[in-house]
């Protein structure tokens, strides 16, 4: 076996930034392999440049069975798995050495950092590095997932780690309308075939909705027509995001319903450490006009942040956990006289804004 650690990547027709990602971890694994599905500019010559073992394969249309040959090449103990526009900071990856020594760990998760056009991001936490095993495969044709208990199949006894360790990604900043349109159609696929799988209706949704098309906020209307009737003993990441969706792009003449008041409450049951459900839950009772469940949900998301314990399952953009928080909270506890609260929110958005990227 050749050492500890192999990096794993699949690309195609993105040598420039698959060499980024590549120099970025080269000295802190023991092998690299990258799998190229169709590449037709130097994808390839770059990955050997570098010394990866290469595999070419026809793209298959669906991520998760790329992806689950890419895995099928890894010899080493543990696997990190990195896409093409991807990479990480010296400081960070020079952690990974000690990361793969816990005993007790079968995987972390690490925080990755979306870049924006405007230079800000958003942070989510994804497994991405884990002791390689047969059984950890991906699942779903577009936004791929390894679902959690195949984990504790393949590594009994052990956990899985959330840390603050971070790599950054820049893919959301080229050719968004692209990438929508093809996700769009793997997931009209997957939905077709999987009806009854409500995750993939939440990805599908939260595609159209976020591309500003007529269809997600339909979608998301009858997607929340079922889950106001459901309840979940692990409630999946997709759901927060579509429910965060559906509470920001209410009309105001439904603000005010029995429904929204019941998407609500779900909402923050289901996801107590949420920023954007408390967030928005906020912003909505503000709008209903009960400023004591707001300033509640915001105070709540206040603690979180300063705490740092808070959910990172789906993507979350810095403005929540700073000028966008505090402006809202502030304006919440003036109205009710909280001049302390309204002060101090004050003096933390002045200092978010110095702190911009």
């Amino acid at each position: 076996m050749p050492g500890v650690l192999t990096l794993a990547v699949m690309v195609r027709d993105d040598a420039r930034r698959l060499d980024r990602c590549l120099i970025s971890l080269k000295d802190h694994v023991n092998d690299i392999v990258v799998l190229d599905t169709g590449s037709l500019d130097d994808s390839v010559a770059v990955a050997e440049s570098h010394r990866a073992r290469v595999q070419k394969i026809e793209w298959p249309n669906d991520f998760g069975r790329a992806l689950n040959v890419l895995l099928g090449m890894v010899q080493t103990t543990w696997t990190l798995r990195m896409d093409s526009d991807e990479w990480m900071d010296p400081k960070e990856a020079g952690a990974l050495r000690n990361m793969v020594k816990e005993e007790s760990t079968c995987a972390f998760r690490l925080i990755r950092r979306d870049l924006t056009e405007t230079g800000s991001y958003a942070e989510i936490h994804i497994t991405r590095l884990w002791r390689t095993h047969e059984k950890i495969r991906y699942e779903g044709a577009v936004h791929e997932v390894i679902p959690a208990p195949i984990f504790d199949e393949a590594w009994p006894g052990r956990h899985v780690i959330n840390t603050d360790v971070f790599i950054w990604h820049d893919g959301y900043t080229t050719d968004l309308a692209g990438k929508v349109a093809r996700n769009v159609e793997l997931l009209r696929r997957e939905v077709k075939e999987n009806p009854d799988r409500i995750e993939s209706q939440a990805m599908l949704a939260t595609t159209l909705a976020s591309a500003n098309d007529p269809e997600g906020m339909q979608a998301l209307e009858v997607l929340t027509d079922k889950l106001i009737d459901l309840d979940f003993d692990m409630p999946p990441p997709q759901i927060a995001l579509a429910l965060a969706m559906y509470m920001t792009g209410l009309p105001a003449d439904r603000v005010k319903t029995d429904k929204t008041a019941r998407v609500i409450d779900k909402a923050c049951r289901w996801y107590p450490k949420n920023p954007a459900i408390l967030y928005y839950a906020g912003l909505l009772e503000k709008e209903r006009g009960d400023l004591e469940a707001a300033f509640k949900h915001l105070l709540k998301l206040e603690a979180r942040v300063e705490l740092g314990d808070y959910d990172r399952s789906v993507p979350i953009p810095r403005e929540f956990l700073g000028e966008k928080l505090y402006g809202a909270l502030g304006f919440v506890a003036q109205q009710l006289g909280r001049h302390d609260v309204a002060q101090r929110c004050h003096r933390r958005m002045l200092m978010a804004r110095t702190q911009r990227p």
